[in-house]
């Protein structure tokens, strides 16, 4: 949990407002659909008491973080799959203890106080610590994140383990009806919130995230509030063998999707150059689309504007000039470099040198993350979505061509279109510096270009200033 918390930020959340109309119906199947099925299932199959609860508490449950995971791989709407884990997992320590209550009540004394409580201890406090971590120090996130999925997929494997090796013999008898009944519990699922999802969203791709959410739990949440919540052990059993239901099924599911959605495109395959061009100009018209939302305004040529959209333009034209050959990689990064860049102003980190870098390096991780989910919607092959990730995030800059041909655009874009508006605003001192940073992180061909662009004389003067001084 305190791993999803740091993957959420404040324009998570804007998106989720955004997004209601999307995240809402889902986040309703998720609390009426499962909860529902894991009664009606716990009742036909006639389980012992403890099984029962235990199916009907996991049922009760948020969606499990690992639907991210695999909307993606089912190329279904990966922005969606966040919110409607984030809505659904910061609400459940409400509705998880009231819907077990309410549904197992009746078969075992509940105690929903207790449930609410560790609800909030599991969920909700490591999510909040997540997410306040993230906004207050991003350089250590962003280090513990890469080994957060690891040791939680250890820490779930372990606990699976030790839950059904110690009810071996009560598994056992149940056989058959207690495997059946947490499949059934999860085919529902999948089948009902894909079902649901197409009728009340009208969307394929929203429909399989629905699915996804809905057939995922969070299985994990089942067996710690079973374990510490019920005074028998048997309860934790139908959640710990969730878990691995889920995963498979969710990842059977994201293979049958994927290959529908069909991959036509890889880095490596020589496609028809129609079809290339196609592609590439629906991406650049969804970016364009993207961009043309930044309620910041310029003029340009006496026409008010979208900022982001005219800076993506200028990088574009830019590039046609500086590499005519680029790949459709390098392309595709050039024209998504600041996309939706407004939403993380740099008002929210700290004056200074360090306040500067955190948002520099968050903004790369937002504009990569917002052109993958753009350029999944359009199929496009992982490996060029995570290749621009990679040119987006700079990594590698001086020893990787394309990575350095991005940067050298945009500091010849920068050169030419916005050194003017940054002289009106720095004092000379602060310029100077700027362009001989600017200067460099630019290649020797670039160096070249820069050289030919046509400054007025104040212009030129301070370039000459910041590179004989």
């Amino acid at each position: 949990m305190l791993s999803m918390g740091m993957t959420i930020g404040v324009e998570d959340f804007r998106r989720i407002g955004q997004e209601r109309t999307s995240v809402i119906p889902g986040v309703v199947l998720q609390y009426t659909l499962m909860p529902a099925l894991g009664w009606t299932l716990a009742t036909l199959f006639n389980l012992p008491t403890p099984f029962a609860v235990g199916l009907i508490l996991v049922s009760c449950c948020p969606g499990g973080t690992a639907s991210n995971v695999i909307s993606f791989l089912a190329r279904a709407d990966v922005a969606l799959s966040v919110s409607m884990t984030a809505v659904s997992t910061l609400i459940a320590a409400l509705m998880t203890p009231l819907l077990t209550e309410t549904l197992a009540g009746n078969r075992v004394d509940v105690p929903a106080t207790g449930l609410l409580l560790d609800t909030v201890q599991v969920v909700v406090i490591p999510v909040v610590a997540g997410v306040v971590l993230k906004a207050k120090l991003p350089t250590v996130s962003a280090r513990i994140l890469p080994f957060a999925p690891l040791v939680a997929v250890v820490a779930i494997t372990l606990i699976v383990a030790s839950v059904i090796g110690s009810g071996r013999t009560q598994v056992l008898e149940a056989g058959p009806r207690l495997v059946a009944a947490v499949l059934c519990l999860h085919i529902g699922g999948f089948l009902l919130g894909y079902l649901a999802g197409r009728t009340l969203l009208s969307e394929e791709r929203a429909a399989r995230t629905v699915s996804i959410e809905v057939g995922m739990q969070n299985s994990g949440l089942g067996v710690v509030l079973a374990q510490q919540n019920f005074a028998s052990p048997l309860v934790a059993i139908p959640c710990a063998i969730s878990a691995v239901f889920h995963s498979l099924l969710g990842s059977i599911v994201a293979a049958i999707w994927r290959n529908k959605s069909g991959q036509h495109f890889f880095m490596n395959t020589k496609i028809d150059e129609p079809d290339y061009r196609t592609r590439l100009r629906q991406a650049l018209d969804h970016f364009d689309r993207a961009n043309a939302e930044d309620p910041n305004r310029i003029l340009v040529d006496g026409t008010s504007q979208a900022k982001e959209l005219v800076y993506a333009t200028r990088m574009t034209a830019r590039l046609t000039q500086f590499a005519p050959d680029a790949s459709e990689t390098l392309q595709l990064a050039v024209r998504c470099q600041h996309i939706r860049r407004w939403t993380i102003p740099r008002s929210h980190f700290p004056a200074g040198r360090t306040g500067y870098r955190e948002w520099r390096k968050r903004l790369a991780i937002f504009h990569a993350n917002t052109a993958a989910e753009i350029l999944q919607q359009l199929n496009y092959d992982e490996a060029i979505i995570l290749q621009v990730g990679k040119l987006l995030r700079k990594e590698n800059l001086k020893s990787d061509a394309e990575v350095q041909t991005l940067e050298d655009v945009a500091c010849l874009v920068f050169l030419e279109h916005y050194l003017s508006e940054f002289s009106v605003s720095h004092n000379e001192t602060k310029l100077i510096d700027i362009l001989r940073k600017t200067w460099r992180k630019m290649s020797s061909t670039g160096h070249s270009a820069a050289s030919e662009l046509q400054l007025d004389s104040h212009l030129n003067s301070l370039v000459e200033k910041a590179l004989n001084q």
